[in-house]
């Protein structure tokens, strides 16, 4: 379980909060989602962490499944300990979508019980399927409407309220761009792990925790098909491939083996994933995962004034893409329509420096949606904690 650092005078005053859910590592959209959000309430409120990350301790199954369920019951027999004897005043949940949402029902079947406010935030719409409902979620709906929600998009909290009958007054919205940092890194020196451009070369960018799913394949495609048509392309791939899945990590490098200009950098952060983003003239994000929801990497890239082409998955069509700076194809034909429109894009010959302003102009606006969003729920969120105190 992660605590704060030090609780100073000043902290031990502030009311407290309970966030449970994923934290990096290891690193991945919704454990930095989680953590971003904690940091966010923290400036206001005193935040203890309740870490459920489904973390490696030896890379066996046979050993990591049990420690892993023990580590989950040591840390949900904390939540409920320091539920009752320190009486948090509000309780943040990051509801998962896999057998880790066991732990999320119980946390909050226990915040309920002790008469804690209860907020659920939401990464996935996989989990408002009424085609095929989780039985789970089925079976704990009652509860699960007793809660206040958080939501990533507006197109979220509609398919939230009718698919749990949830009062659309106890749902809000709050956008990742609320969250994401404008980078201050200033970087003085390459980072001797990315290759150097080509002049004149286009350069196209995919980062994501590798797998088909992200769209890894397709974003390989696209490049062989630029390069055939006669561009000069150069492509760097970004992310982990996870050390089970070594069929994947073969099959990508006898992949890049036979292509030209094209480099994987493996994991990057820091200074690499912003030098990284700097190199870019597009991110190219074509994503088919089920759970994809609002991914930070497009955030980023526009943050570092890197345009988009990606899927209309998850909040992606409906929050981030503007026809512009963030251009999303159907999955199906996403091959051709992104082919065509670098193609349009490459014999306009728009300048850099255009496109980078209008992906940070794209961004700020977000951003500023965002930050609106964050602090009506921080209000909300002291509302609440307010009246959870006087009747206690």
């Amino acid at each position: 379980m992660r605590k704060n650092v030090s609780e100073t005078p000043q902290q031990v005053r502030q009311p407290l909060i309970f966030v449970t859910g994923p934290f990096p590592p290891p690193v991945h959209g919704m454990a930095i989602a989680t953590e971003l959000l904690a940091e966010a309430l923290g400036e206001r409120f005193q935040v203890r962490r309740f870490n459920i990350a489904a973390r490696r301790f030896t890379g066996l199954k046979v050993l990591d499944i049990p420690a892993r369920m023990l580590g989950a019951l040591w840390t949900l027999a904390s939540f409920a300990w320091l539920s009752f004897r320190r009486r948090p005043e509000v309780v943040v949940i990051a509801l998962s979508v896999g057998y880790a949402k066991m732990f999320d029902l119980a946390c909050i079947a226990i915040g309920l019980l002790a008469s804690r406010p209860i907020y659920i935030t939401h990464h996935s719409f996989v989990v408002f399927n009424r085609v095929t409902p989780d039985r789970l979620i089925k079976i704990a709906l009652p509860l699960l409407r007793r809660c206040k929600h958080i939501t990533l998009c507006e197109r979220m909290k509609l398919e939230l309220v009718s698919a749990w009958n949830v009062g659309d007054a106890n749902v809000a919205v709050l956008s990742n761009a609320a969250l994401v940092r404008i980078p201050t890194a200033n970087l003085e020196v390459e980072s001797p792990s990315i290759q150097s451009v080509q002049r004149g070369a286009y350069h196209l960018g995919f980062i994501a925790n590798l797998c088909a799913e992200k769209g890894l394949w397709t974003f390989l495609d696209t490049v062989d098909r630029l390069q055939a048509i006669g561009h000069t392309v150069v492509a760097t791939i970004a992310g982990p491939i996870e050390p089970a899945d070594a069929l994947l990590e073969k099959e990508l490098k006898q992949r890049l083996h036979v292509m030209k200009n094209v480099s994987w950098l493996g994991a990057v952060h820091g200074r690499e994933r912003t030098h990284f983003y700097q190199e870019l003239d597009l991110l190219v994000f074509p994503t088919v995962y089920p759970n994809e929801s609002e991914p930070l990497v497009i955030l980023e890239a526009l943050a570092h004034g890197v345009p988009v082409m990606t899927t209309p998955r998850g909040c992606i069509a409906s929050s981030l893409a503007d026809g512009n700076a963030v251009r999303v194809f159907p999955e199906t034909s996403f091959v051709d329509d992104a082919v065509a429109a670098i193609d349009s894009d490459l014999q306009a010959i728009k300048p850099q420096s255009e496109r980078e302003a209008c992906a940070k102009q794209h961004y700020h606006h977000l951003r500023e949606i965002g930050e609106k969003q964050l602090k009506v729920l921080i209000e909300s969120v002291a509302c609440l904690q307010q009246k959870s105190s006087s009747r206690h």
